[in-house]
């Protein structure tokens, strides 16, 4: 790859490396080597958004998972969003101090379990979803994540993930108790007993879906949670894990 040190090289010798990036990924690569060229640190996901584009943080998320499978970005495992350029100049120089920003949690996935071999191999690969607040799920502008989840790769599969906490006991007849946090995959889809996140009466709520006579509703499993009818509703995504923190 050579041993160019100037940033212009060093971008070249990244995009080089991938010939298929994608405008939105050569976008957020732009982005993050700008805010190391002009503040010394990485941007945050929302910061990142408004400067490509991006609906939401979780689009952010995706595109910097992608970014770091191809090898143009690497990040600080200690430091969940400091990510860089891989071969950036500048970054065994000491970093200005970041602005506070949330830090990733530690979920203990509930449902489904993980497999011994994932939790004895400390370098299985690892999604960071961000766990959003429950009033900005669906919101048509990016949102800044309250935390980054930490969450194994093998358990959620592919797609784009965001994470909300529990709000109610809606669910608790389920084994879904207020304060749990739950894993969503983003879709506008889903099948009969599918558990989703959906918007309905300006609020997210966490529902089982039902298809039954003709008719499609949304159901809680607690007493005093009256059905939602599926036209009243919009699908946001489907609850993929069950995370439960032992504080």
């Amino acid at each position: 790859m050579g041993s160019e040190t100037s940033n212009e090289g060093t971008q070249k010798v990244h995009r080089s490396g991938v010939p298929n990036m994608t405008e939105r990924q050569r976008a957020v690569l732009d982005s993050i080597t700008q805010s190391l060229e002009q503040r010394g640190y990485p941007p945050s996901m929302r910061e990142i958004a408004q400067a490509t584009g991006l609906a939401s943080t979780s689009s952010v998320a995706h595109q910097l998972r992608s970014l770091e499978r191809g090898g143009l970005l690497h990040h600080d495992p200690q430091r969940p969003r400091a990510y860089v350029p891989v071969g950036w100049p500048h970054r065994s120089h000491q970093p200005q101090p970041e602005p506070h920003r949330p830090e990733p949690l530690q979920p203990e996935p509930l449902l489904p379990e993980p497999s011994q071999s994932a939790r004895q191999q400390d370098a299985a690969p690892v999604a960071w979803v961000p766990l959003i607040d429950q009033t900005d799920a669906g919101a048509p502008h990016p949102v800044e994540p309250q935390a980054l989840l930490p969450l194994p790769q093998d358990i959620l599969g592919q797609g784009e993930f965001f994470a909300l906490r529990m709000a109610d006991s809606s669910m608790t007849d389920a084994g879904i108790h207020q304060g749990d946090i739950l894993s969503i995959r983003r879709q506008d889809t889903a099948e009969h007993d599918d558990l989703v996140a959906a918007r309905a009466h300006q609020q997210t709520v966490i529902r089982r879906l039902r298809c039954e006579h003709g008719q499609v509703r949304l159901t809680a499993s607690s007493m005093g949670h009256a059905p939602i009818h599926g036209a009243r509703a919009v699908v946001l995504g489907k609850v993929i894990a069950v995370l439960r923190y032992g504080l």
